[in-house]
């Protein structure tokens, strides 16, 4: 019966999250759609290269978040109390961003410029750029709450919030573009306040409501410091494998091939979105199940789903490769897209490689067992910058996507599977079978 129950409660959460990711599929179609009635093709190109930025952002929880989820579901498994640990963590989210945007403005007067060169010339966006770093920088940390929520069974939540805070940003942008006011720095404001509000009040009403639990003695974050460390380093290493390329493409490519290959990835990555959110509600359940030792459980939802989700990344390409062009032309208001059949099915592997690599990725982590990430990374990382800066040199877009291609398939795509079994097979009764 508790077996039962789980599945319900995860397949309920990943309802939600489907429901939630495809109203967010729809409203970033017509964000983007009016991003580009309100901006000119260098502005649009600034925008895409500063947003990207927000994964790297993503990144100031320190790793906390993810320490904090398997933290609780551990402490669930043993009945034990879990709010303390959540919240000093919150507590220590607000230090955590002061510290980011302090150390964000150091080093934002060097680095702004180069990143932006290519596309941007002699124009200035610093003040642009720190608004949205603030806020990017907030909704990195406070999107703890949304890791809480997952643990608790109540992951439905964290996909809600942030199709409303999508929802948001698509009237303000209407808004905007009804008035005439183009300005750049109010684009930013209206695509990431949303975003940055919707994670920050739930965070502070729960930490308030958790006050008194704040207990600043150090045992109580040495436990999650020791794993959100590992998670940090996992989390900085999958930037640099999955998102160098802007920064590279931002040296090699023109303004409109930055606009292709952004167009591209982003409607990629939201049919990604639909096996990610699924990734993300039955995190908890194989947190438990390792924990119980139980990890015949775990296999078993592994050979269920993975197939189904490669098999829906090859639809979902056959379905960009016909219908592409009549969706490039409502996307793209200022300039004409000539993406080829041949982009769009490079990007179909390269969604079909992280589709296995995510859900193995996601099985070491719900266990704890980041070594295997680790040792494995940095070498993918070394090889993504090194084989991206030359292939873009030579072959510009299609360089650079193929560059991080090979680089999974010269490391993570063959050493997830065998690194997940054997972790799994450790946590067994007996040897589970492939």
């Amino acid at each position: 019966m508790l077996v039962f129950s789980k599945l319900k409660t995860y397949h309920f959460v990943t309802l939600v999250a489907w429901l939630s990711r495809g109203l967010q599929a729809i409203l970033q179609v017509l964000i983007m759609s009016t991003l580009t009635q309100i901006l000119d093709v260098t502005e649009y190109s600034v925008f895409i290269l500063i947003s990207s930025l927000l994964v790297w952002f993503m990144l100031a929880d320190i790793g906390l978040g993810y320490a904090l989820q398997n933290k609780i579901s551990k402490l669930k498994s043993c009945g034990k109390d879990y709010e303390v640990f959540i919240a000093n963590a919150f507590f220590a989210g607000f230090f955590l961003v002061l510290l980011f945007v302090l150390l964000t403005w150091l080093i934002s007067f060097t680095l702004l410029p180069v990143y932006l060169s290519g596309v941007a010339g002699e124009a200035d966006y610093q003040s642009e750029f720190m608004m949205s770093a603030v806020l990017m920088i907030c909704s990195g940390v406070f999107r703890m709450i949304y890791k809480v929520w997952f643990a608790l069974g109540k992951g439905y939540w964290s996909s809600i919030l942030p199709a409303i805070a999508s929802l948001a940003a698509y009237l303000i942008l209407l808004y905007l573009l009804s008035i005439n006011k183009t300005a750049l720095y109010l684009v930013f404001l209206a695509c990431f306040l949303p975003l940055a509000l919707f994670s920050m009040l739930p965070y502070t009403v729960y930490l308030y409501r958790l006050r008194h639990k704040i207990n600043l003695k150090i045992e109580f974050f040495r436990s999650l410091l020791i794993k959100s460390g590992d998670f940090l380093f996992f989390g900085f290493m999958s930037a640099l494998v999955l998102n160098i390329d802007f920064f590279i493409a931002s040296q090699f490519l023109s303004a409109d091939q930055i606009v292709q290959y952004s167009t591209l990835l982003k409607i990629f990555t939201l049919g990604m979105f639909i096996y990610s959110a699924f990734l993300m509600a039955i995190w908890p359940v194989f947190s438990e199940k390792i924990a119980a030792k139980d990890s015949e459980v775990v296999l078993e939802m592994l050979k269920k789903y993975l197939p189904i989700g490669m098999i829906f990344i090859i639809f979902f390409t056959l379905l960009v490769i016909q219908f592409g062009p009549y969706l490039y032309v409502f996307l793209i208001k200022n300039t004409s897209l000539n993406i080829t059949a041949a982009l769009v099915v490079l990007f179909g592997v390269y969604f079909l490689i992280r589709v296995w690599t995510d859900t193995f990725a996601m099985v070491l982590q719900s266990g704890n067992n980041l070594k295997p990430l680790i040792r494995i990374l940095p070498i993918q990382a070394l090889l993504s910058v090194i084989m991206q800066l030359v292939l873009a040199n030579y072959f510009h877009i299609y360089g650079l996507l193929i560059g991080v291609i090979l680089s999974f398939i010269f490391t993570v795509v063959w050493y997830l599977p065998i690194t997940s079994y054997k972790f799994l097979k450790e946590n067994s009764g007996h040897a589970p079978s492939i």
